[in-house]
């Protein structure tokens, strides 16, 4: 069973899908419209911690982008983020991290916190000392679509991301398969793909470890049920 650990649109596939707001609460900072104070979206992060789905596993997508048109401006986008990563603490959840040419500001917040908590840069685009300082928290590493290009620079980071660290995704790509990027993934890292299918599967034990105090034996199953009760 191959593991989508980032996924917009729920398919019928007889994989393993994390689906971005059925199994994640969060506000995403493309939703954060530059015509907002932060007062009214401190309501409605309230109102998603008040109002979560049944299957809630994470939190997020959250975090900063500084390539996105017509959105607040950094400051506000931290000050946002924060609220997430101190709640994921606190409800001790992994948190998921969009990250647009904002890897310094996120590095400097995590250092600030002295966060403890488990984390999934998920699209990873960073280059390998990004990927080094990163990995002094507990970071993991997800990669999609992107690595189906003639990218070196991802190709290059996921070659140096350790192998407990790293999860695919299809993120918002409904014509790519994570079959396709777990292909492209074990030829990159000129890994066998069943030991790849493997590892990852191992990495979703750990990234949920804290997760209700489930056994790593029965998380697998837990999900499994959790996505049926959806269809």
């Amino acid at each position: 069973m191959l593991i989508d650990i980032h996924k917009h649109k729920k398919s019928n596939s007889g994989n393993l899908e994390f689906i971005v707001e059925m199994f994640s609460v969060g506000i995403h900072p493309w939703d954060l419209n530059s015509l907002e104070d932060l007062e009214h979206f401190k309501i409605k992060f309230n109102q998603k911690k008040n109002q979560l789905p049944q299957n809630f596993l994470a939190v997020g997508e959250c975090g900063l982008d500084r390539r996105r048109v017509g959105i607040v401006n950094i400051a506000f986008q931290l000050e946002v983020l924060k609220w997430h990563l101190l709640w994921a603490l606190e409800i001790q959840r992994p948190i998921i991290i969009h990250c647009v040419r904002a890897e310094s500001d996120i590095l400097q917040l995590l250092k600030e916190l002295n966060y403890q908590g488990i984390i999934l840069f998920h699209d990873f685009a960073g280059n390998e000392q990004i990927l080094k300082n990163l990995l002094k928290f507990k970071s993991y590493f997800s990669y999609g679509p992107g690595l189906l290009k003639d990218s070196c620079q991802k190709q290059l980071s996921l070659k140096s991301t350790p192998l407990d660290r790293l999860f695919f995704e299809t993120d918002d790509q409904a014509d790519i398969s994570i079959e396709q990027i777990y292909q492209k993934g074990s030829s990159i890292l000129n890994l066998n793909p069943l030991e790849l299918e493997k590892q990852i599967q191992l990495n979703l034990f750990s990234f949920f470890r804290d997760l209700n105090n489930v056994s790593s034996s029965n998380l697998i199953n837990l999900l499994s049920m959790r996505l049926t009760t959806q269809n």
